[in-house]
């Protein structure tokens, strides 16, 4: 739990810094029957990103089921997955160009147990915990070729399926995956 904790805060801290973020927020932070969530992606680079995920987590209790309920994901789809002691809710966003996708409003997505009884929200670690958007360090973003690595400080490139090395100064390495670097 504290590694997919870890993993999270890493993951979306380095995407803030490149300019991709969630933002969320719960509409009803004080029913504890259910989580109004709202989302909404943050794009502020020049980049138009394809095949986007947003990773959520909820602890997965075996004797209660989960509802997901997409109200209002436009342009994109929500499915969920048990993923070891928690249910992943991921949510695909085909293409996402610069800007705030899907408007100010953000999606809006409600999670609750079938049977409606409270469950603490809280104990979720993506949870945002306000009535106001946040950015969301503990909503992963996923991009097309995968996602930030914390290890080496920089960002899969999609174009070029490696990834950044800051000891390079910030051009793709061949030793990881990635094209020719002038540099090296």
């Amino acid at each position: 739990m504290k590694q997919l904790l870890f993993l999270l805060f890493l993951c979306s801290f380095a995407f803030a810094q490149t300019g991709l973020f969630v933002e969320a927020r719960d509409e009803q932070v004080y029913n504890n029957n259910q989580i109004a969530l709202r989302l909404r992606v943050n794009n502020s680079t020049r980049e138009t990103y394809n095949n986007v995920s947003l990773k959520y987590y909820i602890p997965y209790d075996a004797s209660r089921t989960l509802q997901v309920n997409p109200y209002y994901v436009p342009s994109a789809t929500v499915s969920q997955d048990v993923v070891g002691e928690q249910i992943e809710i991921t949510i695909e966003i085909p293409t996402l160009a610069p800007g705030i996708f899907p408007n100010e409003s953000g999606m809006s997505i409600g999670i609750n147990y079938a049977d409606w009884q409270s469950f603490d929200k809280t104990a979720s670690p993506s949870y945002p915990n306000s009535n106001s958007f946040i950015v969301a360090e503990n909503i992963a973003i996923i991009t097309e070729g995968g996602e930030t690595d914390p290890e080496l400080g920089g960002e899969t490139d999609p174009e070029l399926g490696g990834e950044t090395d800051p000891e390079i100064g910030g051009e793709t390495d061949p030793e990881i995956g990635g094209g020719t670097d002038p540099v090296i």
